[in-house]
């Protein structure tokens, strides 16, 4: 996952090492969207294996990597605006299961960071002209 938030935050803050992840000293980044997973805890789903967030910002925009471990591992993405506190733009996933390690997992990590880095350079293109979902 580091490998691709550097991609990501070289897109977002020109600067590929501009990220941030669970275990680091920070302000605070939360998955904003609905994924649709069943709630297994009075809180919600709560996976078994907990999750790993990575996120980038800059003044306009915070982009964050999620992935679920449940066993198994699937990746979500966002593209908040607007913040602190901030507002979700575009959002990607979950990806479908894989085994963790596993060519199949690196496949999808990489294939949303492709999905994630062409919205950027589109928003980048056209900023009034975003593709929300």
């Amino acid at each position: 996952m580091s490998t691709c938030m550097r991609e990501i935050a070289q897109a977002v803050a020109n600067d590929p090492e501009a990220w941030i992840g669970d275990d680091q000293e920070q302000d605070g980044f939360v998955i904003l969207g609905n994924y649709g997973w069943e709630p297994n805890s009075k809180d919600g789903f709560e996976p078994d294996g907990g999750a790993i967030q990575l996120a980038t910002t800059n003044a306009e925009r915070l982009v964050v990597l999620e992935a679920v471990l449940d066993g198994k591992v699937c990746f979500v993405g966002e593209y908040q605006t607007g913040g602190p506190s901030w507002v979700l733009e575009k959002q990607w996933g979950p990806t479908a299961w894989s085994r963790p390690r596993m060519p199949r997992t690196i496949h999808r990590i990489e294939q949303l960071t492709s999905e994630i880095l062409a919205f950027i350079a589109a928003e980048s293109a056209n900023p009034s002209g975003g593709d929300k979902d």
